[in-house]
Order: C-alpha cells, then sequence, then structure tokens
C-alpha cells in the first residue's frame, strides 16, 4: 500500500487528484460529499435515472486499493481454508478451550456454560456502553456537527455506512463490475 498509493495518486489512475488521497467518504467527481438521498426512492431503493443522473460515484484511492486488497484477501482466505483446514479452525480453537477446561478438571458443561455466559456479558456491556455514549455525546458521529478534534467522528461506522451504499445500494456490479468505473480492481 506505501508504494502502490503514492504511484496511483501520482499517476492520477482513477482520477486519483480530483479527490483526497485518503479518506472514508464518499464523492463525486468534483471532490464533492456523495449525496445519497439524491438517488433513493421514498422506500431507499436506488433510482437508477436519479443515479445516472448524479453521476457514478468515486472512492480516495486508499479506500480503492483497500477494497482491492480485500478482494484479493477474501478469495487467498477461501482457498486457503479449502486447501489446508477445511472450514475447521473455529471448531478446533472450542476444542482447544474444552481441553484445557478437562486438564484442569472442569466439567465440560461448566465450560461451555462459562464461554456462553462470557459472551453474553460482553454484548451487553458493549450495548450499554454505546448507549451511554450516544446519549451522553452531542452530535456523536455526525462530524459536520462536532468540535474540530473531536474523537467521537466514527470512522468505522462512516466505513461500514459508504460499503453499504456500495455493495447493497447502488450494487457492487456498478461499481467493480463490468458496469463499473474501478471494475480492473475486481
Amino acid at each position: 500500500m506505501y508504494v502502490v498509493t503514492p504511484l496511483m495518486y501520482w499517476f492520477n489512475v482513477y482520477k486519483a487528484k480530483n479527490l483526497p488521497i485518503f479518506s472514508d467518504g464518499i464523492f463525486k467527481e468534483n471532490n464533492q460529499d456523495y449525496n445519497i438521498s439524491k438517488i433513493i426512492d421514498p422506500n431507499f431503493h436506488i433510482d437508477l435515472e436519479k443515479y445516472d443522473h448524479e453521476g457514478r460515484l468515486y472512492l480516495s484511492i486508499v479506500l480503492l486499493l483497500t477494497y482491492g486488497f480485500s478482494f484479493a484477501c477474501l478469495t487467498a482466505t477461501v482457498v486457503h481454508v479449502f486447501l489446508f483446514h477445511g472450514s475447521i479452525k473455529q471448531g478446533l480453537t472450542f476444542l482447544k478451550d474444552l481441553k484445557l477446561g478437562h486438564y484442569v478438571k472442569i466439567p465440560p458443561r461448566a465450560m461451555f456454560i462459562a464461554q456462553v455466559v462470557g459472551t453474553l456479558i460482553l454484548a451487553f456491556a458493549h450495548l450499554g456502553i454505546a448507549w451511554w455514549l450516544m446519549n451522553s455525546s452531542p452530535n456523536i458521529c455526525n462530524r459536520p456537527l462536532l468540535p474540530q478534534e473531536s474523537p467521537w467522528t466514527c470512522p468505522a461506522d462512516h466505513v461500514f455506512y459508504d460499503a453499504s451504499v456500495v455493495s447493497d445500494l447502488i450494487g457492487s456490479w456498478r461499481i467493480f463490475g463490468n458496469l463499473g468505473y474501478y471494475s480492473a480492481i475486481n
């Protein structure tokens, strides 16, 4: 990434110089934020006529390369698991925990219950903290309304939102498939 990103930016691959080199946003060709509300109908489905009118969606070069490397990693992972592990890695980890419990004389049922209860406690703690933050921090995740140095910009949530727009609303085939501007990445 450290070599490919500057090269692609320097040579203006995919009009990279029109956009920030590093951003988790989605843009129009002229570096304006892409207004998703202009391309959806009242049922939150894509309106292809409006999409054609607004123009295609553009990604920063770092986000684009992240997608490309993710596609490559996904394919490599599936092939690796198929060739070397047969999709049993998670089961083996669970069995190792049970084996450890057996060595220290903990009954298997108690070990299983401890794993389930621990998972549930973690899930509810995470949910409680998220609700507390949303109720106690005004404008959380709303970047334009936050102070300049606010830690509550929620970059992972913005990436998730952008990914859902790319894959679910517009459709990844319109972005990365035969119909898309970034088809060579796939």
